[in-house]
């Protein structure tokens, strides 16, 4: 799970937050365009992501 302090983190002048929730963050880079979509799985630790990746949004 991703909590406030991990949130936080995320620098909001190099990216735009397109959605958030406890468990999936999907964040746009401002400069270049490109998508970033982590899920938290929680397996085999709470630490545990999936990152996904885009060039662009279709």
């Amino acid at each position: 799970m991703f909590d406030e302090s991990s949130l936080k983190k995320i620098d909001s002048g190099y990216f735009n937050i397109i959605l958030m929730d406890n468990r999936d963050i999907t964040i746009q880079s401002r400069n270049t365009g490109h998508y970033w979509y982590l899920h938290c799985t929680e397996y085999p630790t709470e630490q545990s992501l999936i990152i996904f990746y885009k060039h662009f949004f279709k």
